[in-house]
């Protein structure tokens, strides 16, 4: 680690104190779990403490650690199966933090919309429910993105695949469903 990761963690730390779940040194970034629970307010303080000022949300990914499960042995294995990933950046400390948040249900995975802390955060957790079904509460335009498709002579199956009925349940619990499809020719 660097003097200026070792000041992150030491400000981490500090602001946040027993909602540090883990901060662990990973692919030259700071990773900071939170638990579902506290991830909201552990949002907030990042970007609204001094000390801290993460300003910006760059991106919002998905994740499935099913995987993991399938495989070798590793820290994922017995943990919960989705996360939502975000990277931040404070442009004040020039400092970047990885932030990785679980969803508790596998069956319907459910966190915490930060749209309302950084907007550029509203596609990202689209994207994420349309993927994996990830639910954001408090998401403020949650909708199913569209999808627009290039085809040329394939059939409508081919298309548009139907979900998974995991994902298209969660879907239809939670937005309408709405598909576009473009065809060019």
């Amino acid at each position: 680690m660097t003097q200026s990761t070792d000041r992150l963690q030491a400000a981490l730390q500090q602001a946040l104190g027993s909602k540090i779940k883990q901060l662990q040194f990973a692919l030259g970034e700071l990773t900071l779990t939170v638990d579902a629970t506290h991830y909201h307010e552990v949002a907030l303080t990042l970007r609204d403490h001094p000390q801290l000022a993460f300003e910006q949300l760059l991106d919002l990914c998905g994740m499935d650690y099913s995987a993991y499960k399938d495989g070798a042995h590793s820290i994922y294995t017995d943990g919960p199966r989705y996360a939502a990933v975000s990277h931040l950046l404070s442009i004040q400390h020039n400092w970047r933090l990885r932030v990785r948040v679980f969803a508790t249900d596998e069956d319907m995975p459910v966190l915490s919309s930060v749209n309302d802390i950084w907007s550029s955060v509203n596609w990202f957790e689209r994207e994420a429910f349309d993927l994996y079904g990830i639910v954001f509460e408090g998401h403020e335009d949650f909708r199913v993105m569209s999808k627009c498709v290039t085809t040329q002579n394939k059939s409508a199956s081919s298309i548009n695949p139907s979900p998974s009925s995991r994902v298209r349940s969660r879907r239809a619990s939670f937005v309408k469903t709405t598909t576009v499809v473009c065809i060019n020719g």
